[in-house]
């Protein structure tokens, strides 16, 4: 994972487009935003560049990309996952990189491919699309299938991408 592979703009801490994080709101409401600046936190508690706050509550996370430690956010995640906390994380879509496999693949509940590039913002204006695609990544702390169901569903309705869940895809 090199800072060139994720980036290529010396800008690292894009926000994520509201509109998609109005939507994700409605199925997950977040408490903490693990990845932002003072300046475009989307939640009442926002973790910056060097705090170590933890993940306690449903945290919403878009991780500079440019970053040599996006490896710290997935293992950030999963813990917290592993400690009953819903964690929602926008990354760039390169899956056939060793972090999908290590971290993604075996570990996430769900997967959103958004449908074509995002957007992000500059102080709440879209400056053009992002250089590649991207995708959400759920990690959902509840094991009932029942659970499991009703969300993949609230996440379809949603109508932002394809919807997968990992561990039932074949």
């Amino acid at each position: 994972m090199t800072k060139k592979y994720y980036q290529s703009s010396e800008k690292d801490d894009w926000e994520t487009p509201q509109a998609l994080y109005d939507k994700l709101k409605t199925v997950f409401w977040f408490v903490i935003d693990g990845a932002c600046t003072p300046e475009n936190k989307k939640c009442s508690i926002g973790s910056y560049k060097d705090d170590e706050i933890d993940w306690y509550s449903t945290t919403f996370c878009n991780p500079p990309y440019g970053t040599k430690n996006l490896e710290y956010f997935f293992k950030k995640a999963i813990k917290a996952r592993d400690n009953g906390v819903d964690v929602v994380m926008l990354i760039p879509s390169s899956t056939e990189i060793d972090v999908w496999f290590k971290y993604i693949w075996d570990e996430a509940d769900y997967i959103i491919f958004p449908k074509g590039r995002l957007k992000h913002e500059i102080n709440g204006v879209a400056k053009g699309s992002a250089t590649k695609g991207s995708a959400i990544v759920v990690y959902s702390y509840s094991d009932s299938l029942y659970y499991y169901n009703q969300r993949f569903k609230k996440l379809e309705a949603l109508n932002i991408g394809k919807v997968i869940n990992p561990k039932f895809t074949v």
